[in-house]
């Protein structure tokens, strides 16, 4: 199976919160993981922001090894425009970023984990996976 990282997963992971880390590495032994290139741009806008230089290089360095970014392609855009234009019609919409990785995960074929399911259970079309348990 092919699982996509949410930033929150990633944020966990980095910060070896909620049991993730062990997840994600147990997991890894037969599975494969993805980076959806928002949650890389969430990730990374956040410790160049804090210049937080030790985070920045743990994460390229240890962590896209693990889980590499994925491309932006029309599929994913054409998805991601059908997704907002349905939540909109429901009176449901969530944020942009949510929607892009949203339609990254459907256009691939991957599984979404998250943290935040409460949003992303709105994409009926969108496997979605919990590993942060609190």
């Amino acid at each position: 199976m092919i699982y996509c990282l949410d930033t929150n997963i990633i944020s966990f992971y980095l910060k070896n919160r909620y049991n993730v880390r062990k997840r994600i590495n147990d997991e890894g032994d037969t599975n494969i993981f993805v980076m959806c290139p928002i949650s890389y741009y969430e990730v990374k806008r956040g410790f160049i922001r804090h210049n937080s230089t030790t985070k920045l290089a743990e994460f390229v360095d240890g962590f896209i090894p693990l889980c590499p970014v994925g491309d932006v392609d029309r599929a994913m855009l054409d998805r991601a425009c059908e997704i907002y234009s349905d939540l909109t019609k429901e009176g449901r919409i969530i944020e942009d970023a949510d929607i892009l990785i949203a339609a990254f995960c459907i256009a691939n074929g991957y599984t979404l984990v998250t943290d935040n399911t409460k949003h992303f259970e709105r994409i009926p079309t969108l496997e979605v996976a919990n590993w942060a348990e609190k």
